[in-house]
């Protein structure tokens, strides 16, 4: 786990990437993250624990955010501005199937799953929407 938190300290760092959800897969391997720049908006991102590897899971003009592992590794939720509002989506761990959760007019973002095997995605609760996520091991 230690591991982990210093390759989140250098994503920022190598990358000058936007973290804005911490968290690994369900064997620690793999870190979701997010990737934005002055040119283009936030992008889910998975590479190795090690530091090795990197995909790009996600690929939109619009804001793509906040990943969130599935309790048993397999999928990601996540948040994405691509409706013209902040919406909920989820995809396989490779980024395939993707699929919005979310019709709502308003946001629903900050994805997060319920503690259980299997369990669901559902909106955070509005404290976690007003604080900023950190990563804690």
């Amino acid at each position: 786990m230690k591991q982990a938190t210093v390759l989140r300290a250098a994503l920022v760092v190598v990358f000058g990437s936007c973290i804005a959800a911490c968290g690994g897969s369900r064997d620690e391997s793999k870190i979701a993250f997010v990737r934005a720049s002055e040119t283009e908006a936030g992008d889910v991102y998975v590479m190795n624990a090690d530091g090795s590897g990197g995909w790009r899971l996600t690929r939109n003009p619009e804001w793509d955010g906040y990943p969130a592992w599935s309790p048993d590794g397999r999928r990601i939720a996540y948040d994405s501005e691509r409706s013209g509002h902040v919406a909920l989506y989820l995809m396989k761990a490779d980024g395939s199937g993707k699929r919005r959760l979310t019709q709502s007019q308003g946001g629903d973002g900050m994805p997060a799953w319920s503690p259980a095997e299997g369990g669901s995605p559902s909106q955070a609760g509005a404290s976690a929407a007003m604080s900023i996520p950190t990563c804690t091991s």
